[in-house]
C-alpha cells in the first residue's frame, strides 16, 4: 500500500429526499411514506416536503420556485374589452338556445379551479345581427373569466391565451390527430396557416379550442373537457361578435372564425348545435353577399375595376375598405381556400337537411365559382413563399386534377340539392347523371389511381381513394333519387355498379390505413355507403368507423326510427 494516500470514507452520504423531522436531526431517514419508520418507532410526526417541481415547469414558472406561492399574477386575458353597447345588447337579448350538456353558465377554463363571480349583466346572451340570422346564432350563455390560479402548467402564449393541460392537449390533438386526416404535411398545410393565424389571434384561437376539446369530449370521460370546450367556445364567439362591429373587416381571421364554428357544432352535433348550423348557414351566406366577396374571383365584377370607375368618395373608401386585404396573392388564395372549405362543410350539412345557403353561392358552378377554386390552388406557395419546398409544390401540381374532380363533383351534389328542394324533375336528374359519366370519362385516369393498392401511403393515391369515394357517393345518391321518381331495370343496374364501386373504395381506404380517422367529407361517403347497404355485418363495421360522428348519429336515428315503424 502506498504511503501519504487518504483512505476514502465508504459511508453512504445521506439521503437528501427524507423527511424534514430526521433531516433537520441530522439522522439518516429510511424514507417510507406516508411515515418512516424512525418517526413511528418514536412517536414523532413525520413532516415531508412537496412533490418535485419538474426543471421544464420551473423554467416556465413565475420566478423562483419558492417565491411563487408568493407571486400569483392575474391571468393574461385578451385586451379587448365589451363595449357598453354590447352590454346592453346582451342584457336584452334571451337565454341561450346552445347549452352543451348542461354544464352551468359561470364556469371556469378549469372546473377545478377557483373562480369569481362576474357582472350579472354579462352572464346574459351576446346579441349581433349583420343581415338576417346573426342574432340568433351567436345567442350564447356567457361563462365567466377565469380568474384561476396560475400553476407552472399554464403556459403563457403570444395571443394572450394561458394554455393549461386540456390546451395543450388539443394543440396536440390538432397537430397530430386532426391533421392525420389529410394527405398534407402539417407543417406546409392549411391547417398549419390556420395555427399560424390563431397564435396571432385570440378570437381564433379560443374557437381552435373549442373545436378540438368538442372533439375530444365525445370520448372522454372527464366532465372538465367538455367544460373547458364550452369556456372557450363563449370567450371566442363573444370577442368574435365584437371584432364584427369593427368598421374594417378582416375577411381571413372571420371566414377562420366561420369555419371553426361549423366544426365545432358538427363535433357536438345535437338539437341546438343543429338550429345553430343553419343559422350559421345563413349567417355566412349573408356575410358573402354584403361584402361581395366572389365578386373578388370574376374579373368583369371585381371591385378593384369598380373602383377605378366610382365616381363617388365614400364608395371608392367603402369598396377600398373591402378590396385592398384581397389584393395580395396570398390573402385572395387564402379567402378562397377558406370559403371552399366552408361550402363542402355547409354542403355536407345540407345532405343531413340543414344548411345549404353557402353551397349555393359558392359552388354554382358559374364563372366565378371556377375562378375562386383556381385561385385556392395556389394558397400554400402564396402564403409560405420561397420557404415552400419543391417537394411539397410538386405535389400541389399533381393532387390539383383529383381536387379539380371533387370541386365538379360537389357542384353536382349541389345541383341535386336543389332539385330535391324544387321538386324531382327527371330531366334535371339526367343531366346530372350525365355529367358524372362524362367526368369519369375525362378523369378516368384518377379513377385508375383508386384501385391501385397503396403500401407507400403515397400522397396522390391516398386523395384519389378520397376524391374517387366522394364521388360515387354523388352518383349512388343521384341514381336513388331517380329510382324514387321513376324505378327502371336500367337504373337499377346502373345504382349497383356504382355501389359496388363505392364499397370497394371505401373497404381499400380503410384497409391500407386502419389506424387512420376519417376526415368529415370521408364521413360522409361512408355515410351514405352504410345507408344503401344492406349487408348488417359491413353496416356495423361502417358504423364503427364514422365512431361519435354526427353521421354515426344520424344512422342509430334512422335505424331507430325505421324500428319504431315495424314495431
Amino acid at each position: 500500500m502506498l504511503d501519504n494516500t487518504t483512505t476514502v470514507s465508504r459511508r453512504w452520504s445521506r439521503s437528501t429526499r427524507g423527511c424534514i423531522t430526521c433531516a433537520r436531526s441530522k439522522v439518516k431517514c429510511s424514507e417510507d411514506r406516508p411515515s418512516c419508520q424512525r418517526c413511528s418507532r418514536l412517536q414523532r410526526h413525520c413532516q415531508w416536503r412537496g412533490d418535485h417541481v419538474p426543471l421544464r415547469e420551473r423554467r416556465r414558472g413565475f420566478g423562483p420556485a419558492k417565491s411563487r406561492p408568493q407571486y400569483m399574477p392575474p391571468p393574461v386575458l385578451p385586451s379587448k374589452e365589451i363595449s357598453k353597447d354590447t352590454v346592453q345588447q346582451r342584457a336584452e337579448s334571451d337565454k341561450s338556445p346552445l347549452d352543451w350538456g348542461g354544464s352551468p353558465s359561470t364556469t371556469s377554463v378549469n372546473e377545478n379551479e377557483s373562480t369569481t363571480t362576474t357582472d350579472p349583466v354579462l352572464n346574459h346572451a351576446a346579441h349581433y345581427d349583420e343581415g338576417m340570422a346573426m342574432d340568433v346564432m351567436f345567442n350564447q350563455n356567457i361563462a365567466a373569466s377565469p380568474q384561476a390560479l396560475l400553476s407552472t402548467g399554464h403556459i403563457p402564449s403570444r395571443c394572450s391565451i394561458l394554455f393549461g393541460p386540456l390546451e395543450q392537449d388539443a394543440l396536440y390533438f390538432f397537430e397530430n390527430v386532426f391533421s392525420k386526416c389529410s394527405p398534407k404535411t402539417f407543417l406546409w398545410s392549411k391547417l398549419a396557416i390556420l395555427l399560424h393565424h390563431a397564435y396571432d389571434d385570440a378570437t381564433v384561437m379560443h374557437l381552435l379550442l373549442a373545436s378540438c376539446l368538442g372533439t375530444v369530449a365525445r370520448n372522454h370521460p372527464n366532465r372538465s373537457v367538455l367544460t373547458t370546450a364550452k369556456s372557450h367556445f363563449t370567450m371566442g364567439t363573444n370577442s368574435f361578435v365584437d371584432g364584427m362591429q369593427q368598421p374594417i373587416c378582416n375577411h381571413t381571421k372571420t371566414l377562420m372564425a366561420f369555419w371553426l364554428l361549423q366544426l365545432t357544432y358538427r363535433a357536438i352535433w345535437d338539437d341546438k348545435c343543429r338550429r345553430a348550423m343553419k343559422k350559421l348557414s345563413s349567417a355566412v351566406a349573408d356575410y358573402v353577399r354584403k361584402h361581395r366577396l366572389l365578386n373578388l374571383f370574376d374579373a368583369e365584377e371585381s371591385p378593384l375595376r369598380d373602383l377605378s370607375s366610382s365616381t363617388s368618395p365614400e364608395e371608392k373608401s367603402a369598396v377600398d375598405s373591402v378590396s385592398s386585404p384581397l389584393a395580395l396573392p396570398a390573402n385572395r388564395s387564402l379567402v378562397a381556400s377558406l370559403l371552399l372549405f366552408i361550402a363542402y362543410e355547409d354542403l355536407d350539412s345540407e345532405s343531413c337537411g340543414i344548411g345549404g345557403k353557402v353551397s349555393r353561392l359558392v359552388l354554382s358552378g358559374d364563372d366565378a365559382s371556377r375562378s375562386l377554386f383556381a385561385c385556392s390552388r395556389n394558397v400554400h406557395a402564396d402564403y409560405f413563399g420561397s420557404l415552400y419546398p419543391c417537394e411539397e409544390l410538386m405535389d400541389d401540381v399533381a393532387r390539383s386534377r383529383p381536387l379539380e374532380l371533387h370541386f365538379l363533383a360537389n357542384i353536382c351534389l349541389d345541383q341535386l340539392h336543389r332539385v330535391q328542394a324544387s321538386g324531382i324533375d327527371e330531366d334535371q336528374l339526367n343531366d346530372i347523371v350525365t355529367t358524372l359519366h362524362r367526368l369519369r370519362e375525362d378523369y378516368s385516369a384518377i379513377f385508375l389511381l383508386a384501385d391501385a393498392p397503396n403500401p407507400a401511403d403515397t400522397k396522390l393515391i391516398t386523395a384519389s381513394y378520397s376524391i374517387v369515394s366522394h364521388f360515387h357517393a354523388v352518383l349512388v345518391c343521384v341514381l336513388v333519387t331517380m329510382a324514387s321518381a321513376s324505378p327502371s331495370e336500367q337504373i337499377q343496374r346502373d345504382l349497383a355498379v356504382a355501389k359496388d364501386g363505392l364499397i370497394r373504395v371505401i373497404f381499400r381506404m380503410i384497409t391500407q390505413r386502419p389506424d387512420r380517422p376519417f376526415m368529415w367529407r370521408n364521413q360522409w361517403a361512408v355515410f351514405v355507403m352504410a345507408r344503401e347497404i344492406n349487408d348488417a355485418i359491413h353496416r356495423d363495421s361502417l358504423l364503427q368507423k364514422l365512431g361519435n360522428s354526427s353521421y354515426a348519429m344520424l344512422l342509430k336515428e334512422g335505424r331507430e326510427r325505421n324500428l319504431g315503424l315495424l314495431a
